[in-house]
């Protein structure tokens, strides 16, 4: 370590992809601590956790608590986790600001990736090539989504509520085959909660993660989804850590400055193998959840992250193993699950590629031998879950 590290805390380690910041800085010696906010949180079970705190639901306890404890600990640094903490945590960012390293988006450059029909339109403006994509917001707007080819996928373009607002609609994402099914989903829910409508990509997913310091990429790190979960399109629960393509990296170099980006970001596509076209998805402004594939690779995004928020501070190498292969078991063996049970995929053909995955040079998401811990106790947690189910 050829500098003095400061103390982080982690808002909050409850989920893979805290636990996962929380170990990059832990193995560089920074002093790491949580937050959590859930019983089977993972952080707190870490061995590089110094020390954690629950955080308590209600916002204006919650931010009491957090300010007792940045105390206690001495704490320079805050990295905000999810979009709901990091939200929290904007809200206060004025007086955290005074005092501390805020190591995640203010709040207009944060809202420019939660809202989908913004990042659409910095991409537009950018060049950045993106599905065709329409914004109904009443039973009478649904007409101007006939004339689209389908299928077609619903997302909520935003999915912050105001509080006490009841969201009927709960997909992560939704495929749609024909108008009238369109019109049939849409015309149930409340006027003003309608998804966007998206043009259906085909192929798989790839994700382009970057840092961005004063407008340049110190750190871009490309993967690609081996198997999703849902299989028909969602989060990677196989990947494949990729070497760059120049084109895919243009493309998010000019979107994340576009949207005046400084951090870290996921930019997602998808990327269609009989035409080699490439369509942006979106864009994740926190850190995403197949985060230890970089990490695995050399990609070490949350210390280089922490690293060159110091002035003077060294660019990281940009090289990685491409090749490098990681894996969510739990979400691979839904998969699995999923698609024996929907019969879309042949079980002679799903069963040995799930079985082939088991292989000695693969990595796990939560499963590491330097710190096994968190991924026991979320084992001992599920079995005993199902066994007083």
């Amino acid at each position: 370590m050829d500098f003095q590290p400061y103390p982080v805390l982690i808002v909050a380690a409850d989920t893979i992809i805290g636990l996962t910041v929380l170990r990059s800085l832990g193995r560089r010696g920074v002093p790491v601590y949580a937050a959590a906010t859930l019983d089977d949180a993972l952080g707190p079970h870490s061995t590089y956790c110094r020390g954690w705190f629950r955080m308590p639901n209600d916002p204006g306890q919650a931010i009491a608590a957090l300010r007792e404890h940045l105390q206690k600990w001495k704490i320079t640094h805050i990295i905000g986790i999810s979009e709901n903490h990091i939200s929290l945590l904007n809200r206060h960012r004025e007086e955290l600001e005074r005092n501390y390293t805020l190591l995640f988006p203010p709040a207009d450059t944060f809202e420019r990736a939660i809202r989908k029909s913004s990042t659409l339109e910095c991409a537009r403006r950018a060049g950045v090539p993106a599905p065709e994509t329409r914004y109904p917001q009443s039973v009478a707007e649904i007409e101007q989504c006939r004339d689209m080819e389908y299928p077609v996928i619903l997302k909520l373009s935003f999915h912050q509520f105001a509080p006490g607002t009841v969201v009927v609609f709960r997909h992560k994402s939704l495929r749609v085959e024909n108008y009238e099914e369109l019109y049939q989903v849409l015309s149930a829910l409340p006027p003003g909660q309608y998804p966007m409508v998206q043009e259906f990509i085909p192929g798989y997913g790839v994700g382009m993660s970057m840092l961005v310091r004063g407008g340049e990429t110190v750190l871009a790190f490309q993967h690609r989804r081996v198997r999703e979960f849902p299989p028909e399109g969602g989060i990677g629960v196989l990947c494949e850590a990729v070497t760059p393509d120049p084109k895919l990296v243009e493309y998010s170099r000019r979107l994340l400055q576009e949207m005046g980006w400084e951090g870290v970001a996921m930019v997602e596509y998808r990327r269609d193998p009989a035409t080699g076209r490439y369509a942006l998805m979106e864009v994740n402004g926190r850190f995403w959840g197949s985060l230890p594939t970089a990490i695995h690779a050399g990609a070490d995004f949350p210390f280089w992250l922490y690293r060159t928020s110091f002035p003077g501070a060294p660019h990281p190498e940009r090289t990685y193993r491409a090749g490098m292969l990681a894996r969510s078991l739990a979400g691979d063996t839904k998969w699995l699950v999923t698609v024996l049970r929907q019969r879309t995929v042949p079980v002679w053909r799903a069963v040995p590629v799930y079985l082939a995955a088991f292989r000695p040079s693969m990595r796990y998401f939560m499963f590491v031998w330097d710190d096994p811990k968190p991924a026991l106790n979320n084992f001992a947690g599920r079995f005993w879950k199902q066994k007083s189910g």
